[in-house]
């Protein structure tokens, strides 16, 4: 590998303190001849001379617009932000946007957020896409140049999070028997990700199979305060349903999924999946809309994928998670599709391949 004085330098922004997505990304950067420097903020990128040596790796657009007041200043900081690029190019600086989703979850200007994304499809180098179905899923709002684009899959969590704890310990923790069947809903509580219903269709699978063993785990940060009261006020004090709206500690992620038989993720509308990710890792099958990259990671095994326009379409899906059993070469399967080195090493592979870096 070169010494400090060749190697590439990969700016990252902005930084996810409580996602291991961009250190998953990153596990195979200084194999590949990287340095990484996550960036807190983007003021004087100007004044650093890494012309060809220097990539700016963008992921989650939306807080660039963070702390906008009114559509005005929103699109007037859109402009600014096209300025810069268009000024870090000039300077030899390499652009690459990751599309993490379509458009923020609960972003406030729509016209602002999706001009930004114009801008930086126009300005990037290059376009990092982790399902290849997503020039599709964004077309209705912007476009996403086919030359700047390339595919490398979202990376598992294998060996970041502690693995040790079988399904009966966890039980025992978490108040839940040997012969329950636990669904696991893991993730920020918010209005996009279809908590409530959840619960309603939780509800009517117990009332269609009075006689199984049903428990319903919901964990994970609220987001929203009225919408986590509105959730708990459908689930609170119930002996089936372990209730958990608050921040889970890394290591506490392995009972959860431990304890659980299926995952359930009735987002609304979703690009990418971490969540999808964090459930293969733990051998567990997903529950979810049949859309995004969803569709794509489960393609071996999508049983348990549903038409989001369905009425009954969770529901069922849950109903058939009961008896379906996946087969454990599947699993493995999609594990070494995303793996985290693996996906690493494709992801600098692109950066080293296609963005004309100087070597010395």
């Amino acid at each position: 590998m070169p010494g400090d004085a060749f190697a590439h330098w990969l700016v990252s922004y902005p930084v996810a303190h409580l996602n291991p997505f961009q250190h998953l990304l990153y596990t195979a950067a200084e194999t590949c001849g990287f340095r990484v420097l996550p960036a807190l903020r983007l003021d004087g990128l100007e004044h650093v001379g890494w012309a060809r040596r220097m990539v700016l790796h963008l992921h989650w657009l939306g807080a660039l617009l963070r702390g906008c007041q009114s559509a005005a200043e929103a699109m007037e900081a859109v402009h600014e932000i096209d300025q810069r690029l268009a000024g870090w190019r000039k300077r030899g600086y390499r652009i690459v946007w990751t599309v993490h989703n379509i458009l923020p979850h609960n972003h406030q200007h729509a016209a602002a957020e999706i001009a930004l994304r114009k801008v930086v499809a126009r300005r990037s180098h290059l376009i990092h896409v982790m399902s290849e179905n997503t020039g599709d899923a964004v077309a209705g709002h912007y476009r996403l140049p086919d030359d700047k684009v390339f595919h490398v899959p979202h990376p598992s969590y294998q060996g970041w999070y502690p693995a040790l704890i079988g399904k009966t310990a966890a039980r025992g923790e978490l108040g839940l028997g040997a012969g329950d069947f636990v669904f696991l809903f893991f993730g920020s509580i918010q209005p996009y990700k279809g908590l409530l219903e959840l619960v309603e269709a939780y509800d009517a699978l117990r009332r269609k199979r009075p006689g199984a063993r049903l428990r319903l785990i919901i964990a994970g940060t609220p987001t929203d305060a009225a919408y986590c009261e509105a959730v708990s006020s459908k689930v609170g004090g119930r002996p089936d349903v372990v209730f958990l709206p608050r921040k889970v500690d890394e290591a506490r992620v392995q009972e959860l999924f431990s304890a659980s038989d299926v995952v359930v993720a009735p987002y609304r509308a979703t690009l990418n999946s971490g969540v999808a990710l964090l459930a293969a890792t733990f051998r567990r099958m997903v529950v979810a809309p049949r859309q995004g990259a969803m569709a794509e990671t489960f393609r071996q095994d999508d049983a348990l994928l549903y038409d989001a326009d369905s009425g009954e379409g969770l529901v069922d899906a849950m109903e058939r998670a009961l008896a379906h059993r996946v087969q454990e070469n599947v699993l493995d399967a999609l594990l070494s599709r995303h793996a985290p080195f693996a996906v690493s090493t494709a992801f600098f592979a692109a950066l080293r391949g296609r963005l004309d870096l100087a070597e010395h």
